[in-house]
Order: structure tokens, then sequence, then C-alpha cells
């Protein structure tokens, strides 16, 4: 059978047993224990970029700035062979979420100008002394 693999930045390749879209993700593994395994690469930036391949290795879907649908894994069950079955969905991340994530990373680097402005300051009043012989 010819299946679809979900790509993950981080190269994690993950086989696509349904083909019912990127909010209707149906993948099999072995066990539980691989499951937890692949729900831990189902992180904000791991999905940060996720590409879609067809069974040649075409991309067939490029997306960018997704994140893991809630709950995780809306259902979850043992297949006939004692596999285990699980369904998941990915999303785009709205403009709130994107907008929360530019106000941190500006405040981020806002915090790092603060240090660097403070840390001139103590230069330059240290430089003044030197210059004006201690006497500030």
């Amino acid at each position: 059978m010819n299946r679809n693999v979900l790509v993950l930045k981080d190269a994690t390749e993950i086989t696509i047993v349904n083909d019912d879209g990127i909010h209707n993700i149906q993948i099999i593994v072995d066990n539980l224990s691989e499951l937890g395994t692949l729900w831990d690469k189902l992180t904000p930036d791991n999905l940060s970029t996720v590409a879609i391949k067809d069974s040649e290795g075409a991309v067939v879907g490029n997306y960018n700035n997704m994140v893991l649908c809630s709950p995780a894994f809306r259902a979850v069950d043992k297949t006939e062979d004692g596999k285990i079955s699980a369904t998941f969905g990915i999303r785009g991340k709205t403009e709130l979420e994107l907008l929360k994530e530019q106000v941190a990373a500006m405040s981020e680097t806002l915090s790092v100008h603060d240090g660097a402005i403070g840390d001139m300051g103590a230069v330059i009043s240290a430089v003044a002394e030197t210059t004006e012989g201690g006497k500030a």
C-alpha cells in the first residue's frame, strides 16, 4: 500500500496510514513506548517546518508554524496484530499565537539590550573617573 510520510524539522519521518489530511493523521506503531517517543518528537520546534511526502518521496505539501492539536491523540487503540493505532492532528498557529511568540522574542532582545546598555554605562563611568582623576 502506498503511504504518505510526515517529515518533521529534525528529519523524523512518520508513516501516515490514512489520507484524511493534517487534522486527522492516523499512524501505526509497534508499541506504546514507540508512541511515547513519537509524541516527544511532536514539539512546537519540530512542527515549525513540516513536509508531506508521497510514496515516491516527492514533497506534496509544505507547512510552517504548525502545532499539535489538543487533545494530542484523539484515538489510540490496538490493531488485530497487536500494534498501536493512534490518530492526531496538526494545525497552523493562530495569529494570536504568532504574536505572542514575536512579543516574547522582542522582550528577550530588549533584556539583552538593557544589559548591554547597563554594562556600557558602567564602563563610561569608570573611564570618566579615570580621566578626571577620580573626580566625578
